[in-house]
């Protein structure tokens, strides 16, 4: 029959406080799948203290751990934007290289306009051996000057270029090939000037000399006109007019013989044997005129006409000599023509190769933009600002 007492628990075991409850039993541990091991005892686990107080509440676990789909967006951003920071750089750093090309080649072809003045004082001189041989004195010595002066412009193009070269890989290609052209532009002229030194070197007292053969050939037209007034006056009897005529034709005629003797000293290597022959010739005609002059007015008419005789036949000898004079300076321009011949070959050869690449740099600076100082380039041919029309460099 039950009971209301409660159940004695078996011996040995504890008397559970009536105000607890009872603990539920642990949930049973599978036993292990046999496999021929045996399994390792598990460490058993101390029953929690029974102090009379609830079970402090246990910390939950840490929720699962997110996806880094943030972390990696935020990374994308950052490179993006340090792509477009690095284009950017890249960007600017490529104007400013433009930039500096541009500005290196405007400043070494404004160096190149300045020595085109130069170049076309020089070329009036040495483009040709009869340009050098009509040239003054005056005019060889400016282009002796020139020389320097040309040298110094095209120098400071050179180290201009040299900036333009150095950054000309971030020009679009006209740029580039306006580059390449202007350097080949300067080298031509260069060039040109080396040439120019020796054929003025060599042609050193050319202009003196033709200045000389000029004037000798005015004062010995003065002495014919004079001889011809002489024998007019002689025939007409005006024996003082004629001697007065006659006297005149001497001073001519020997300043011609002067003349001719100081080309010569000058510039000794043409042939000025023809001009000698000549003006000795007609100084001893107006001479033999005076002493004709002398016999008729003193009543010697015997002597009066042995002069004359000698006088007539001086006048077949000038006339034949006439024939054999050479044009003006020609005789000095032949000269040059062999002495110079392979240097002025030399410089019209660069001429040419420069005036060929000057219509590259011109064609470029007319579509770039590109505005040159060409305040002292009046009259010159050098390069053209991109308001101008293209116009090729000096020429001959």
């Amino acid at each position: 029959m039950a009971s209301d007492s409660k159940p004695t628990p078996p011996e040995g075991m504890p008397i559970p406080p009536s105000s607890e409850k009872p603990v539920a039993p642990a949930a049973p541990v599978a036993p292990a799948e046999v496999t021929g091991q045996t399994t390792a005892p598990t460490t058993p686990v101390a029953p929690a203290e029974v102090t009379g107080q609830p079970a402090a509440p246990t910390t939950p676990a840490a929720p699962a751990a997110k996806k880094p789909m943030a972390k990696r967006t935020k990374t994308i951003i950052i490179i993006a934007v340090a792509l477009l920071a690095i284009g950017a750089g890249v960007l600017i750093y490529r104007n400013i290289g433009a930039s500096n090309a541009r500005t290196a080649f405007t400043n070494a072809a404004n160096e190149v306009v300045s020595a085109d003045v130069s170049l076309t004082e020089i070329d009036d001189v040495v483009g040709s051996s009869s340009s050098l041989a009509y040239s003054t004195a005056d005019a060889v010595d400016s282009a002796k000057n020139a020389l320097s002066s040309a040298s110094g412009s095209l120098d400071a193009a050179t180290e201009d270029l040299a900036t333009a070269q150095a950054n000309e890989q971030f020009l679009d290609e006209s740029g580039r090939s306006a580059v390449d052209a202007l350097a080949s532009s300067i080298q031509s002229r260069k060039e040109m000037l080396d040439s120019a030194t020796k054929i003025l070197d060599t042609a050193s007292g050319a202009a003196d000399a033709s200045t000389d053969v000029l004037a000798a050939e005015g004062y010995a037209s003065d002495a014919r006109s004079s001889l011809g007034s002489a024998v007019s006056s002689a025939n007409a009897n005006d024996y003082s007019s004629s001697s007065s005529s006659a006297s005149d034709a001497v001073n001519s005629a020997q300043t011609a013989v002067d003349k001719i003797a100081a080309a010569k000293e000058a510039y000794s290597g043409p042939d000025y044997s023809s001009y000698e022959t000549y003006y000795a010739k007609l100084l001893e005609a107006a001479q033999i005129a005076g002493k004709i002059d002398d016999a008729l007015l003193s009543g010697d008419y015997s002597t009066g006409n042995s002069y004359i005789d000698q006088y007539n036949d001086l006048r077949t000898e000038l006339n034949d000599l006439s024939g054999s004079l050479p044009y003006g300076v020609l005789f000095i321009s032949n000269y040059l023509d062999d002495a110079c011949s392979d240097d002025i070959d030399a410089y019209n050869s660069s001429l040419d190769a420069m005036n060929k690449t000057d219509i590259v740099v011109n064609a470029y600076i007319a579509s770039s933009g590109i505005t040159l100082d060409t305040t002292d380039a009046s009259g010159s041919n050098g390069y053209s600002s991109s308001t101008g029309s293209a116009s090729t460099g000096v020429s001959v």
